[in-house]
């Protein structure tokens, strides 16, 4: 019995020696934050509670061990069960030291949720303001006033497909070019019968606009599809995990069950850091297909692979389409880069897009001139219409807004069908 006693408080005395040295360890990390080596504010509830479980589970042990002392006998088998329980205790240790080190998920409110397919999309109802402009998102996910999916007998509707600069990212609904065109065509005609469906998401390159078209935007019964075509289209599929990418992009992380354990959170951390891409890697994977380098480096394989693949996408949308009996139209978009470069020199993207419209028998609007010249008659350099080489702003918006219009006038698109 003796053994026993002795076995068992030798086991006691190792937990409790390893309790006391992670109850230091936390500590020390809880004072250096007053030397400078700081915490993140989440940080300080997770270590309070560490620290705070080990010192009391310590404290717990050390009665325990006095009060094994004062007793004569101790049943052998009570040395096993400590041991026994020693590696959970141990495991539970390191998870609740691993919650120090590594974050949570916590589930966000924001513009956008995970999809199923597309990695993204708007959060229905969702008001969002982000210092630049206000954003609505009706009820069915889409910016821009709510169009119902039943379609009156003498209603005539456009749907525009479209990443952020169709949706209008930097500016307000009712100054984005979409809404303008709207806007305009009620105006000219005092027809109430228009209806203008915004079907563009940030972010979206073709082949999310083609999953959305067949899954929402034929519900709208569109007359008119006008796809709207950036350079970013071709290079923003590479960085989501369908096109051989580490991340779902603009979908917020969803959380895990397992949220609870810094031993899971560790381990996703680690795994990403040890076999996903470093920050270098994803920085030259995304100059590799920036906009600038497109225009630059038209040539190289893999743009002309992107281009393949951009092009098989755009190809569903218009066969979706064409299959449907419907009007469709591509209307491209340049970039501040594109605007300033020297004629001959910028164009080759919409020799592409215009050899592939030419073999689809799609109409094309390239309203790369469209800038050009406002901007030379203007003195302008093309930052002052695309600050950030890409999206337009409001003045850019207006200018598109009547090229469009002028476009889809001139097609008979923007009559309503009787």
């Amino acid at each position: 019995m003796r053994d026993g006693r002795r076995a068992f408080i030798v086991c006691l005395s190792v937990v409790l020696a390893y309790l006391v040295v992670v109850s230091l360890g936390l500590l020390i990390r809880w004072e250096m934050h007053r030397w400078g080596l700081i915490l993140a504010d989440w940080q300080f509830s997770a270590l309070r509670q560490a620290l705070w479980g080990h010192v009391g589970l310590a404290t717990g042990i050390g009665l325990l061990i006095l009060l094994v002392r004062l007793r004569a006998r101790v049943a052998r088998w009570w040395s096993r069960v400590a041991l026994a329980s020693a590696c959970p205790l141990l495991l539970v240790s390191a998870d609740r030291a691993a919650t120090v080190g590594y974050r949570a998920i916590r589930p966000k409110v924001e513009i956008m949720v995970p999809h199923p397919t597309r990695y993204w999309t708007f959060r229905p109802g969702f008001e969002y303001n982000d210092g630049s402009a206000s954003y609505g998102i009706n009820e069915h996910g889409l910016r821009g006033p709510l169009v119902s999916y039943e379609k009156r007998a003498d209603e005539h509707r456009v749907l525009f497909l479209g990443d952020s600069v169709a949706f209008g990212q930097g500016v307000n609904d009712e100054d984005g070019f979409v809404r303008l065109i709207e806007t305009k065509a009620k105006k000219a005609s005092g027809d109430a019968h228009l209806s203008v469906v915004n079907a563009s998401v940030i972010g979206y390159s073709p082949w999310q606009e083609y999953d959305l078209l067949m899954a929402q935007g034929f519900r709208y019964e569109p007359d008119v599809i006008v796809q709207v075509f950036c350079l970013n289209d071709i290079g923003q599929k590479f960085r989501v995990v369908k096109y051989g990418g580490r991340t779902k992009d603009l979908a917020p992380p969803e959380p895990s069950v397992l949220e609870w354990s810094g031993l899971f959170r560790m381990s996703r951390a680690l795994t990403f850091q040890w076999f996903g891409p470093t920050r270098d890697e994803l920085k030259a994977r995304e100059t590799a297909y920036a906009p600038k380098t497109i225009i630059d480096q038209f040539d190289a394989p893999h743009i002309q692979e992107a281009l393949r693949m951009t092009g098989e996408s755009l190809a569903w949308i218009t066969s979706a389409a064409h299959d449907s009996g419907l009007s469709f139209a591509i209307v491209y978009f340049p970039t501040a880069y594109q605007i300033d470069r020297p004629e001959g020199e910028w164009s080759r993207p919409q020799d592409w897009l215009a050899e592939f419209c030419h073999r689809y028998k799609v109409p094309l609007l390239d309203l790369a001139p469209v800038y050009r010249q406002y901007a030379r008659a203007n003195g302008l350099e093309g930052s002052r219409l695309f600050p950030d080489d890409i999206h337009p702003n409001a003045l850019a918006h207006r200018l598109a807004a009547d090229a469009v219009y002028a476009f889809l006038v001139e097609r008979g698109w923007l009559e309503p069908s009787h």
